[in-house]
């Protein structure tokens, strides 16, 4: 008796303290408190029940900090100008994801431009780094993300962060697609393979990221129409200019030359017609009336 006895209340208390664990982190779960408390998961029902639960805590406490994410993300490129939040979109990406580098680049006019890169380490991750990799630039004309892990690599890229050095993992460049077009590449850099919840996390960023860059575009394309629209105003003032300068030379000019011209024609004018009042036979005074008849009709064009 006391041999079957001993062993059950063993098992009853085991039972009775896992089904109290049980209840306390249903009951923090339900009030929202997802901190993660240390005990002992036997190997029974209870067990998995108080493994379920931790799964299901897990669960909600990723679905929380990907709606913070997700709120700051579009709040910051929501509350500012296209290329300010841009630029504050790297910054975001890299603190959300505990990333050491994050690279920024936009499309204008068939062309890659950096808005941003935002790193913890400017020595050895930086815009050059990423430009000598030309990831960025086979991401954009492929339209396909681009993985390089650095183990493949001939070069071992560290980096200082606060804690000390650490080694880089990988370098995954995304391309933004808007419609159906490219408009950007943002290039992260991780020390650790990422979850699938941050894969995730990361193309719901990119969504937004797209309608944002989409509206830098347009705004880059509305300044540079507006500058062309300036300098054509300016060219065609500066034309007209130059049209009214020539005009009133002409002007000038013309008024010059008939001035010179009908002076001397009316001593012609006047020539000829003592010239006809002389003494000629018919055939000179035939020749006088055609020339005086010649000089009134240049002295009327004039």
């Amino acid at each position: 008796f006391i041999l079957i006895t001993i062993p059950t209340i063993v098992l009853s208390r085991s039972i009775a303290n896992s089904i109290k664990i049980a209840v306390k982190v249903a009951g923090n779960i339900a009030k929202g408190n997802l901190e993660k408390e240390e005990y002992r998961i036997p190997n029974d029902d209870t067990g998995h029940l108080l493994n379920s639960l931790d799964i299901m805590r897990n669960n909600i406490e990723e679905y929380q900090r990907g709606i913070l994410i997700i709120s700051k993300f579009t709040e910051v490129l929501n509350s500012n100008s296209a290329d300010f939040a841009l630029s504050l979109a790297a910054i975001v990406f890299r603190e959300s994801f505990n990333l050491p580098c994050v690279g920024l680049y936009v499309a204008w006019k068939d062309r890659l431009q950096c808005i941003n890169v935002d790193t913890l380490d400017h020595a050895e991750i930086n815009h050059e780094l990423f430009d000598r990799l030309d990831i960025a630039t086979n991401c954009f004309e492929q339209e396909r993300p681009i993985s390089l892990l650095i183990s493949d690599m001939t070069e071992n890229i560290q980096f200082n962060f606060v804690l000390g050095k650490a080694d880089l993992f990988r370098i995954d460049a995304h391309p933004i697609i808007y419609g159906e077009s490219c408009v950007g590449v943002v290039v992260l850099t991780h020390i650790k393979k990422p979850s699938q919840s941050d894969e995730d996390l990361i193309n719901r960023c990119l969504e937004r990221l797209a309608v944002k860059v989409n509206v830098y575009n347009l705004d880059k394309d509305k300044t540079d129409l507006v500058v062309h629209l300036r300098q054509r105003t300016q060219d065609l003032e500066i034309l007209n200019k130059e049209n009214l300068l020539i005009s009133q030379a002409k002007s000038e000019f013309l008024a010059c030359m008939s001035h010179e011209i009908r002076t001397p024609m009316n001593g012609v004018i006047g020539m000829l017609g003592l010239l006809k009042k002389g003494d000629l036979n018919s055939k000179q005074k035939h020749y006088a009336e055609l020339a005086a008849q010649s000089a009134d009709s240049l002295l009327r064009l004039i």
